[in-house]
């Protein structure tokens, strides 16, 4: 929840408007900003025991692409 509240922060510091949606990407725990029916960014986050691993930002339409086509569900 702090990291969806904190993501949401940032899209509307870069001036997106749009919904943040905690969700799981590729199986790691993500949040998927959108702006209407379109995926504007993707943040994942590797989890390996109980420390982040990785954190991985999408922002290339090309591949948020996939996002887009599907339902408001677990991605």
């Amino acid at each position: 929840d702090r990291v969806a509240r904190f993501m949401a922060g940032v899209a509307r510091k870069a001036g997106w408007s749009g919904r943040a949606i905690a969700t799981s990407v590729n199986g790691s725990p993500a949040v998927v900003v959108w702006d209407g029916e379109v995926a504007r960014m993707c943040v994942a986050v590797e989890v390996a025991g109980d420390r982040v691993a990785g954190v991985y930002v999408v922002v290339n339409p090309y591949k948020l692409g996939r996002l887009a086509r599907q339902p408001d569900t677990d991605r």
